[in-house]
């Protein structure tokens, strides 16, 4: 009730919804990926990616012809655009650290939710003081997020 009143809800979720919500919530990344296989091909991930390339290109070609920017501002641009890294549909494999994310029968619903946020606690504690991983996505495949 009270994660309701501040946030606005006025009744409580649908039990159903509710499970889906706590299954999803550890299991994030996976439900994405089996999602991305079912609805985004591998040849339509490959057509998106050959656009955005053929984009970032027609962006290089207009910076070079550009006259109104400065060389050094220009020059910028292009560095910018020769690092992006598109994330297109879905990663190609699920993190390392799904591996330690094994559901125990024997364990209480609680116990289980806890072993699943460590596994996240501990992944996140990782990545203290290094360098950025380009390869891990932020967020799942199935999130709608525009």
């Amino acid at each position: 009730a009270y994660g309701r009143a501040l946030s606005g809800v006025p009744e409580a979720q649908d039990k159903v919804k509710a499970a889906y919500h706590l299954a999803q919530g550890p299991f994030k990344q996976a439900l994405g990926l089996w999602y991305a296989h079912e609805k985004f091909s591998p040849e339509a991930k490959a057509d998106v990616e050959k656009k955005v390339a053929t984009m970032i290109d027609v962006y290089k070609e207009r910076l070079a012809k550009n006259d109104w920017l400065t060389p050094e501002t220009r020059d910028k641009a292009i560095v910018k655009l020769n690092v992006i890294k598109p994330y297109i549909g879905y990663p190609e494999e699920l993190p390392e650290r799904y591996k330690d994310k094994v559901v125990d029968e024997t364990a209480s619903l609680f116990e289980n939710a806890l072993a699943f946020a460590r596994v996240e606690i501990k992944h996140s504690w990782s990545k203290w003081n290094q360098p950025v991983d380009y390869k891990e996505w932020g967020m799942p495949a199935h999130m709608v997020n525009a």
